[in-house]
């Protein structure tokens, strides 16, 4: 406990709490002699956070789509509705 009141880290995601345990134990850990460190730690966490965010958008139609309409759009930004992209992007194939 003495450990967790030194941790003073910024949150990365809404799991605050779980973020200051975890580097409060490999901190622990590496003073134990282990070789672990809270530098290894937030290296796992974001890792897992990205890998979970494109799981969750990979098994979303609605994000497929819209990672699909992103994908398409090339060197500019595009900014308006849906209906004006695709009536756009239907204009463009035409020869």
């Amino acid at each position: 406990m003495a450990t967790l009141r030194k941790i003073n880290a910024q949150p990365r995601s809404r799991f605050g709490d779980f973020e200051r345990w975890g580097l409060a134990i490999t901190e622990v850990l590496r003073e134990a002699g282990l070789p672990y460190s809270p530098k290894d730690f937030v290296e796992a966490y974001v890792t897992n956070l990205e890998e979970t965010t494109y799981r969750v958008l990979d098994d979303n139609p609605l994000a497929k789509c819209l990672l699909s309409l992103r994908d398409r759009v090339t060197d500019e930004e595009w900014v308006g509705t849906p209906t004006k992209y695709s009536i756009r992007s239907k204009l463009r194939r035409q020869p």
